[in-house]
C-alpha cells in the first residue's frame, strides 16, 4: 500500500513528459533549411527564440520590413493580432516549467497551434517549430494525466 502512496507517476505521464522535454529541447538545435537564406542552419530554435520578441518591437519602431504602405484600422488590428500571436506563442517557451490550471494549460497548447496555422506558409518548413510545438503539448498532456497505480497482487 505504501507503494501506491509514494508514487508519483508511472506510466504515460511520464513517458509522455519525458518526450515532451526532448522535443522542446531538440526544437532548440534542429536545423532549418530556409532560416537566414542557409542550406542548413543549426540552432534555428535558438534564433527564433531569440528574435520573435522583438518582431512587436520593429513593428513599432517602424524598421518592420513587412509594413505595408496604407495604415488603416484593419491593418493595425492584424498586426496588433500577429504582435500578440508572437508574444503569447513565445511566452509559451516558460510555460513547461509550471504547473498550470486546466484553461492556462490549454491556453499556452493552443496559442503556438493558433500561430503555426496563421502563418503556416512561413512556417512550413521550419522543423524546430514542429518539435517545440508538439513537445510543449506533451508537457502540458502529461500534467493533466492522472498516474497510474501501480498494483501488485501482493497489494490486492
Amino acid at each position: 500500500m505504501r507503494n501506491i502512496e509514494q508514487q508519483t507517476f508511472s506510466g504515460p505521464p511520464k513517458a509522455s513528459r519525458n518526450l515532451g522535454i526532448l522535443l522542446f529541447a531538440f526544437s532548440f538545435i534542429v536545423p532549418a533549411p530556409h532560416t537566414i537564406g542557409a542550406i542548413h542552419n543549426f540552432f534555428a530554435g535558438m534564433v527564433a527564440f531569440i528574435e520573435v520578441p522583438f518582431i512587436p518591437f520593429m513593428r513599432l519602431t517602424g524598421d518592420d520590413p513587412t509594413e505595408m504602405v496604407s495604415s488603416s484600422f484593419g491593418d493595425k488590428l492584424y498586426f496588433a493580432f500577429i504582435i500578440s500571436l508572437c508574444w503569447l506563442s513565445w511566452a509559451a517557451n516558460f510555460t513547461v516549467f509550471f504547473r498550470l490550471p486546466l484553461i492556462v494549460a490549454l491556453i499556452s497548447v493552443a496559442v503556438p497551434w493558433v500561430a503555426f496555422i496563421w502563418a503556416y506558409p512561413l512556417m512550413a518548413d521550419f522543423y524546430p517549430f514542429y518539435f517545440w510545438i508538439v513537445g510543449i503539448a506533451l508537457i502540458h498532456i502529461s500534467r493533466l494525466l492522472r498516474p497510474v497505480p501501480n498494483i501488485t497482487p501482493n497489494h490486492i
